[in-house]
């Protein structure tokens, strides 16, 4: 699970170490919201972003991808290996 609580920071970036390899984030929301994840080999993440609008659109690598909303989040389930862009507006 990859669910960024930046609070007030504008950007920020952070490596978590698992036992696949390094998951690491970078957030930046200084024009809009982008996130880019680095996901480990042989691995999936379920990534939750913050919003509390049901109309939120989000890209995954440039493409609009489906989600879902919960508990104030926009879920984008099942992302793959690999580095990835994330935008929402």
């Amino acid at each position: 699970l990859i669910q960024p609580q930046a609070g007030a920071l504008q950007s920020f970036s952070a490596k978590v170490p698992t036992i696949r390899g390094p998951v690491s984030v970078a957030l930046d929301r200084t024009d809009s919201f982008k996130l880019t994840v680095l996901i480990p080999g042989n691995t999936t993440a379920e990534i939750r972003l913050p919003t509390d609008r049901e109309d939120t659109e989000v890209t995954l690598d440039g493409e609009r991808v489906e989600t879902t909303v919960a508990d104030g989040s926009v879920v984008i389930e099942n992302v793959g290996t690999g580095f990835h862009i994330i935008e929402m507006r």
